[in-house]
């Protein structure tokens, strides 16, 4: 029992260790108030929540997310506009709970033609040059792996050739959008492993544990750094 618990132990620290490193942008979606900030809980690229035909503010569009809050699109004309991050990504990871399966949605674009959509109900990886794509845990088939509506499911593109997230949404890929609720959106420089994969989907519920250990600080070569976390 007490070497279980060790390996338990050794590689939950493996995994806070990688991903700490790799994690460059993440949008906790727990955004509350009235305001169109949107807070990148790790870097400098807030976003800003548009809402043409109605309450563009974060407290208008705050529900319930897979941990704590998230945003919730109407599928007309709802994104979160991130912008240039001037990040190289090589890894997407975000929590999603749409509407429906009979249309198609579109939850997140880096740069225009790099996205996700989900198609009556099939989650398909555009535009990446050999995307992984990991649906709840496990690896899936871009074009072939389904989820389901009214609930939430685990999503994560990750490519050895990474994206210039030059212009980030959430929620919208040009001019088609995403209808239901988004939490947990986060961008990594690195390839994300199955493993740990795997741990964001069942252990850390999207990073929230990990972000208790970045807030103690983390360290960035030989430099330690503080990050706040909000």
């Amino acid at each position: 029992m007490k070497r279980a618990l060790l390996i338990l132990f050794l590689f939950s620290g493996i995994c806070y260790a990688r991903l700490d490193s790799s994690l460059a942008g993440w949008w906790k979606l727990n955004d509350n108030v009235e305001t169109t900030a949107v807070v990148d809980s790790i870097g400098a690229n807030a976003g800003t929540l548009s809402d043409a035909t109605g309450d563009p503010n974060t407290s208008a569009h705050d529900t319930a997310g897979i941990i704590n809050g998230a945003l919730i699109f109407d599928g007309t004309d709802d994104f979160v506009d991130i912008g240039d991050t001037s990040i190289n990504v090589k890894s997407v990871s975000l929590w999603i709970n749409q509407d429906d399966i009979a249309g198609n949605e579109y939850p997140i674009d880096l740069d225009g033609t790099s996205y996700l959509s989900v198609e009556s109900g099939v989650v398909t990886v555009n535009g990446f040059t050999a995307a992984l794509l990991y649906v709840n845990g496990v690896l899936g088939t871009s074009g072939a792996t389904t989820i389901a509506a009214g609930t939430w499911n685990h999503i994560v593109i990750t490519d050895t050739t990474s994206v210039d997230t030059d212009d980030m949404d959430i929620g919208r890929v040009t001019a088609a959008y995403f209808a239901g609720k988004i939490d947990n959106v986060s961008i990594f420089t690195g390839v994300l492993t199955a493993k740990e994969v795997n741990y964001l989907y069942s252990g850390s519920k999207g990073l929230e544990i990990l972000g208790q250990r970045i807030l103690r600080g983390r360290y960035s070569g030989n430099q330690r750094t503080r990050y706040n976390i909000n």
